[in-house]
């Protein structure tokens, strides 16, 4: 009879302990969670989808420039930086290579050039952009606000 006695008595007790040990933890999970993901509204930034540094390069007399442009949202070291991202957003794919067979006029030598790196919604992006050759159009078009 005594160990009859013992086995039903284990019964309750084991699933007192389960009981404990899950709630311990389903506690011990959830203050692990706590602080992974920011809350709505906390003031914690969005990480932007454009991240770029720019270098300018060959200016004659002029001290080298860096700076910084982020795009959605804007921000970074770039003096104008909306004013460029909206620029830079409103030309279909900037980065791209010259298409092939096409032949650029490549009189650089004293052009001014504009060392970009950085990401561009999602894609690596090294580009050398000059006042010249294949990258005029782009020249042109980003010149007045980004460099």
């Amino acid at each position: 009879m005594k160990l009859a006695t013992r086995i039903t008595a284990r019964g309750p007790r084991l699933r007192a302990i389960a009981v404990s040990s899950l709630i311990a933890v389903t506690g011990s999970l959830a203050i692990a969670a706590c602080g992974t993901t920011p809350a709505p509204g906390t003031g914690a930034a969005a990480k932007p989808k454009v991240a770029l540094h720019i270098t300018e390069l060959n200016t004659k007399g002029k001290a080298t420039k860096h700076w910084t442009l982020n795009c959605d949202p804007s921000g970074g070291t770039q003096p104008h930086a909306d004013a460029a991202c909206q620029t830079l957003q409103g030309i279909k794919n900037p980065f791209a290579p010259p298409a092939a067979g096409v032949n650029c006029p490549m009189i650089l030598a004293n052009a001014p050039r504009f060392v970009i790196y950085g990401t561009w919604h999602g894609q690596h992006v090294s580009k050398t952009i000059a006042e010249g050759g294949c990258d005029i159009g782009t020249w042109k078009k980003l010149s007045k606000v980004m460099f």
